[in-house]
């Protein structure tokens, strides 16, 4: 995240000390703070070394970071001329390993004040911390997102009431599954739960709802109703939710009505909110965009300066399909742009230099068992998903690598259940995560009749107690949405023999409206 006015500085003796600085920069890239690196060597260019450091303040720095092994003078000489903090951190060496360059660095005389890290990448990226943490004293957003990151560390290594509840007994067929919603995916959850001996209870505030009419019972109410909770508690073994609109704080009220729900609450509530997002899937190790957290117009002017335009604002909270989201291509436009999604609070994103778009869909059980599907290739319009092709043509490479991100996402977050993960492939086959659906997910469609067991019956199995099944393809697939009136062709459609249709069941079609889908078997 270089920027003129970047507040960070990392310097460095060698370009051979940057694999251990950039964890730093890493660190400093996912808090949304912008730095610079440089190499200023106290030894082979001590004159670059003595301008850089009388002038970094007047450059606009307000701390450095100095990485140096072997003798390590960089810090301490950066120090002698600048009246900025100095983070300083010891690159290990091959002859001590990092001692001589921790004990370089750790003896200043007094008056000249080095913060000295630990040896090598943990250092860095404390070092990152640090930074940030000074940064924070007068950044009131700052300080939130270096509180976000910190809960997002805290609570992947906390025990929590859901690890405790791993091992439930699995519920025998006869059982009852209760999800809230009961649009499109409510409709195909309870479908594959009817196939495998469950019965299903709906609460959806539309008593029509596509779900409704292939369930035992539906609750017609609002979200929050206690109420109607009380009644999906009493009625239902288990508990989860087909998107993530639906409120936070109704997975507590529901537990404290006694019955189980997943996938957890703490899920849902990191993919409600794209600044929690973000920062959790960046301390999980699942690389994101750089970002940053909007709530003024001040902000959102500053944040397009840092990240530079192109950039995309989104609503922090709500918006799907291209929603509540604008892309800003001059910096004079961020407060229009701001105004016109209604001045609520927002991120700005970076661009994605990506190649393509792909998604991986993946399924954690009960007892910590993860199967992924092969990745699908998506292709969207206006927005919003048009076409996804499984399992895309990619690399093992690839495909190790969006598994490893996959895993590192339902680890983290103690995951129960289906999720699906929205990826950016850069140009060196690169991953980004774009974002995550803690649900059954639209990528994910393509299963039904790809897979043995598709992402529905996944979903119901892992959240019931069961095994997970396997996820191989056996054909390769193209899911193609039915949007507003496409779903008129449904008898042109039922009669071509390599395509599996599925319709939603919903009452009126509107132009845009995800009225079903097909899935055609592709040849070759």
């Amino acid at each position: 995240m270089r920027a003129a006015s970047a507040p960070v500085a990392i310097i460095m003796g060698s370009r051979s000390d940057w694999p251990t600085l950039k964890g730093a920069a890493d660190n400093l890239t996912t808090l949304g703070v912008g730095w610079e690196a440089k190499v200023v060597s106290a030894h082979r260019t001590p004159d670059r070394m003595y301008a850089f450091a009388k002038g970094a303040k007047a450059a606009g720095f307000k701390v450095i970071i100095a990485g140096a092994g072997g003798a390590a003078h960089l810090p301490g000489m950066t120090a002698a001329l600048t009246d900025l903090p100095v983070l300083g951190v010891p690159v290990e060496s091959k002859a001590l390993k990092g001692m001589d360059s921790l004990l370089s660095i750790v003896q200043m005389p007094a008056g000249i004040p080095v913060a000295t890290l630990a040896i090598g990448e943990a250092g860095a990226r404390n070092a990152g911390l640090l930074a940030a943490q000074i940064l924070a004293l007068g950044d009131p957003a700052l300080a939130g997102r270096l509180a976000d990151y910190r809960a997002a560390l805290t609570a992947g290594v906390a025990e929590s009431v859901e690890e405790a509840d791993l091992a439930m007994t699995p519920l025998a067929p006869g059982s009852t599954l209760g999800i809230l919603g009961g649009g499109q995916l409510g409709r195909m959850l309870a479908q594959a739960a009817g196939r495998l001996g469950f019965d299903v209870v709906i609460l959806d505030p539309e008593a029509d709802c596509p779900a409704a009419r292939v369930s035992a019972h539906v609750i017609s109410t609002a979200y929050d109703d206690r109420e109607g909770l009380a009644e999906l508690a009493r009625r239902a073994d288990v508990v989860t939710f087909e998107f993530e609109n639906v409120p936070a704080g109704v997975l507590d009220i529901l537990a404290e009505l006694g019955v189980e729900t997943a996938p957890c609450a703490r899920a849902l509530a990191i993919a409600q909110d794209r600044i929690a997002e973000k920062t959790f899937l960046n301390a999980a190790g699942a690389p994101t965009v750089a970002f940053a957290e909007v709530d003024t117009i001040d902000h959102a002017q500053e944040a397009v300066k840092r990240l530079g335009v192109p950039c995309l604002m989104k609503t922090r909270r709500d918006g799907y399909d291209g929603k509540g989201q604008s892309w800003i291509e001059h910096v004079t436009d961020a407060e229009a742009v701001f105004q016109a999604l209604g001045g609520r609070p927002a991120i700005v994103e970076a661009p994605a230099a990506f190649v393509r778009e792909l998604s991986i869909i993946a399924a954690r059980s009960r007892s910590g068992e993860i199967a992924v599907y092969p990745l699908g290739e998506n292709h969207h319009e206006a927005g919003v998903l048009r076409r996804t092709l499984a399992p895309a043509t990619v690399s093992r490479s690839l495909t190790d690598q969006a598994e490893q991100i996959a895993a590192r996402i339902l680890t983290s977050l103690e995951y129960v259940g289906v999720i699906g993960v929205e990826l950016f492939e850069l140009e060196g086959r690169r991953l980004l995560v774009n974002e995550i659906a803690p649900r059954v997910h639209n990528t994910g469609h393509w299963t039904q009749d790809g897979c043995r067991v598709d992402q529905f019956e996944q979903h119901v199995r892992a959240v019931m107690g069961w095994p997970l099944g396997p996820t191989e393809a056996h054909t390769q697939i193209e899911m193609e949405n039915l949007l507003g009136d496409e779903v008129d062709t449904w008898l042109k459609l039922a009669a071509e023999s390599d395509v599996g249709l599925h319709i939603y069941g919903k009452r009126e079609a509107k132009a845009g409206r995800k009225m079903g889908h097909v899935n055609r078997r592709m040849r070759n």
